[in-house]
């Protein structure tokens, strides 16, 4: 990153791109985001620039070429910044709400505490990124890549996560209340200490995941991939796994308790001390489970 002081007497922020003062001691700030958005219009292409603490409201940036840049504390809000690239850009602690990045570049970027609420991140790439502690609520995530993401602790409340990639990512202790997440991609994913209540995972493909401790109530499973899931201790009370695949399945502890086992596979499962209390169907055929010791029926 090119680092330059502000030049205003006893600041202690750096300069902003192509300017000797920072964002606060700039005078003319409609004429610093005019000229940002006419390079953008011309194809600029912006590297290692340093644009901290920008108010870049409502501005339009489709398109705009920003690789490794800064826009810690940037307002995005209502931005359009649709295929836009900004790989490896970091945005900790940015405000874009209701912000549009459909079809944007986002590798290893850091999202750190960064507010998303309400954004449009369609088929977004993500891979590799950080998002802890971001807020997506609301956020549109349709068919976004979050493969190798790091967002422990991040907010996606009622987020659309639409046939998402999740693979490998670590959600640990994340919140995906109420979230709208039919065939997601969530192979080797961590989603320990997570809660995933009243969340929709119908056709998910969660192979050897890590559930370990989450608060799973009143979730659907439908014709989800949970195979060989690690699950010890967690919640998936009235939760919905109907034809769900939990061959092999870790789920010491857990708490099924009128869950829903319709048509389920549970072959080579493991539920040794689990409460399987008032499932559906009443007579599900847990001999072909590996281990049921101590399981409370």
């Amino acid at each position: 990153m090119h680092e330059k002081p502000c030049k205003a007497a006893g600041c202690y922020f750096n300069a902003i791109y192509n300017s000797d003062f920072c964002w606060q001691h700039t005078v003319d700030k409609d004429g610093y985001r005019q000229q940002i958005s006419t390079l953008v219009k011309k194809g600029h292409k912006f590297e290692q620039a340093n644009f901290a603490k920008v108010n870049f409201g409502e501005v339009d940036f489709s398109g705009g070429i920003f690789l490794q840049s800064n826009f810690n504390g940037v307002n995005f809000r209502e931005a359009r910044l649709e295929r836009a690239n900004f790989n490896g850009c970091t945005f900790r602690r940015a405000n874009l709400e209701n912000s549009s990045l459909i079809k944007s570049h986002l590798v290893a970027t850091n999202f750190e505490g960064a507010h998303l609420h309400g954004s449009e991140l369609v088929e977004v790439d993500v891979q590799e990124s950080i998002l802890n502690y971001a807020n997506l609520g609301y956020a549109n995530l349709k068919d976004a890549n979050l493969f190798k993401a790091q967002a422990s602790h991040a907010r996606f409340i009622r987020t659309n996560l639409e046939r998402a990639i999740l693979s490998r990512g670590n959600f640990a202790y994340a919140v995906f209340y109420g979230s709208f997440a039919k065939g997601v991609k969530g192979e080797l994913a961590i989603l320990g200490g997570s809660l995933l209540w009243e969340t929709n995972f119908e056709g998910a493909d969660f192979n050897r995941a890590n559930f370990v401790g989450c608060d799973a109530r009143e979730s659907i499973f439908k014709k989800a991939n949970l195979h060989f899931i690690r699950a010890g201790g967690a919640n998936f009370s009235y939760a919905n796994f109907e034809s769900a695949d939990l061959t092999r399945a870790i789920c010491r502890e857990a708490d099924f308790t009128q869950a829903i086992f319709i048509k389920a596979k549970i072959d080579g499962a493991v539920f040794e001390r689990a409460k399987l209390i008032l499932i559906t169907p009443e007579k599900v055929d847990f001999t072909r489970a590996a281990n049921i010791q101590g399981a409370e029926f």
